[in-house]
């Protein structure tokens, strides 16, 4: 055992002492009592613990999954529990989900989403290149008939990319983002205005 650990323990074992004193004097003779404050405390305790520990999935519970319109042309998009905002768009007449990435200079469609969205992967052609944090991939340009939110922002022949490496999600980049009149982010909330 290191000394540290040791002077600890010492710490530790004077500080039961002091308390178990403590409840020794104020409650002698009158132990049902010292118990029924003792499970008292005990739970409230482990209330603490509990909400605590299942505080991300109350707040997400609490908060919307994904986002709000509202009739003026208002869409508000909580921050998710992995710290990203995620908003559901129509590609092709397909409901796909989008991760928003600020950083991203256009609009990338997964393989999977291409392929739901009627892109025949056969046919592309991988001529251009982007930069990602995991180093550069290949992309194909593709033509979308139609990208929508909702009727608030409805987009047709959009011009969109496929990439050559593994992509979990599509991404929707400034290209899209730039068509809102506002994008705010504020206290784990992004809005995007449409005027």
């Amino acid at each position: 055992m290191e000394k540290f650990d040791l002077m600890r323990l010492i710490y530790l074992l004077l500080l039961a002492v002091a308390v178990g004193g403590l409840i020794y004097n104020q409650f002698r003779g009158r132990w049902g009592e010292a118990l029924r404050i003792t499970i008292t405390w005990l739970l409230i305790f482990i209330a603490v613990i509990a909400v605590y520990g299942l505080w991300e999935d109350i707040r997400e519970a609490l908060s919307p999954s994904q986002f709000t319109v509202a009739s003026d042309g208002v869409v508000s998009l909580a921050r998710q529990r992995d710290g990203h905002f995620y908003i559901d768009l129509v590609v092709n007449g397909q409901e796909t989900l989008f991760l928003i990435d600020t950083g991203a200079s256009e609009v990338v469609l997964s393989r999977e989403d291409a392929v739901k969205a009627g892109v025949d992967l056969d046919d592309l052609r991988y001529t251009g290149l982007a930069s990602t944090a995991n180093g550069s991939v290949k992309t194909a340009r593709i033509l979308l008939d139609e990208l929508a939110l909702n009727d608030i922002l409805v987009q047709r022949r959009v011009e969109a990319f496929v990439t050559s490496g593994e992509l979990t999600i599509s991404l929707l980049g400034q290209s899209y983002l730039s068509l809102f009149d506002k994008v705010i982010i504020e206290d784990h909330v992004m809005t995007l205005y449409v005027e």
